[in-house]
C-alpha cells in the first residue's frame, strides 16, 4: 500500500479546514442571527451546529466516499488497517473521537505519522485505520477496492 505521509495529509487537512470554515461560518452566523439569540445563546447554538457539522464532515462523508474533500484532492482514502477494505461506522466514530487526544497532546498524535512505518496517526491507531494514496480517483459511491477501469490503451 502507498501510505499517505505527514506533509500531504497536513496540506489536505488545511484544505478541509478552509472548506469547513467557508461553509460553517456563514451558516452559523445566519442561523443564529435569524433566531435573534443572545450572545450566550449564539455560542451554545453555534457549538451545537459545529458538532453536527463536524460529525457529518468527518464521519458520514468519509463513510460514503472513503475520504474528505481535502484528502480527495490528493487521492488520500481511509481504509481498515488490517484488510485494506472500506472502514466501518464504528471505526469512523473512533477515528473522529480519536482527534481529541491527537489535538489534546499538542498535536503530537499527528506527529506519529512521521515515525510510524505505516504512517499511522493516533486517531488512525485508535480506530484501526490507514490513510493511503491511490493512483486514480474513485467516483462517489463506488467500491474503493474495485479495479480501476481503463479505456483499453496500454
Amino acid at each position: 500500500m502507498n501510505y499517505a505521509g505527514f506533509w500531504i495529509r497536513g496540506v489536505a487537512s488545511l484544505l478541509d479546514l478552509m472548506a469547513w470554515n467557508l461553509v460553517l461560518y456563514p451558516v452559523e452566523q445566519g442561523f443564529t442571527a435569524v433566531l435573534g439569540l443572545s450572545p450566550l445563546g449564539q455560542q451554545i447554538t453555534g457549538f451545537g451546529l459545529e458538532l453536527v457539522c463536524l460529525y457529518l464532515y468527518y464521519v458520514e462523508m468519509p463513510l460514503k466516499w472513503g475520504t474528505t474533500p481535502g484528502k480527495r484532492v490528493f487521492r488520500i482514502y481511509v481504509v481498515d488497517r488490517l484488510t485494506g477494505e472500506p472502514f466501518s461506522r464504528k471505526q469512523a466514530m473512533n477515528r473522529f473521537l480519536g482527534y481529541l487526544p491527537s489535538y489534546g497532546l499538542i498535536g503530537c498524535g499527528f506527529l506519529m505519522v512521521l515515525f510510524h512505518p505505516q504512517k499511522v496517526a493516533l486517531h488512525d491507531w485508535i480506530a484501526g485505520t490507514l490513510a493511503i494514496r491511490r493512483k486514480s480517483r474513485i467516483s462517489p459511491g463506488s467500491d474503493p477496492k474495485a479495479p480501476v477501469k481503463t479505456n483499453g490503451a496500454h
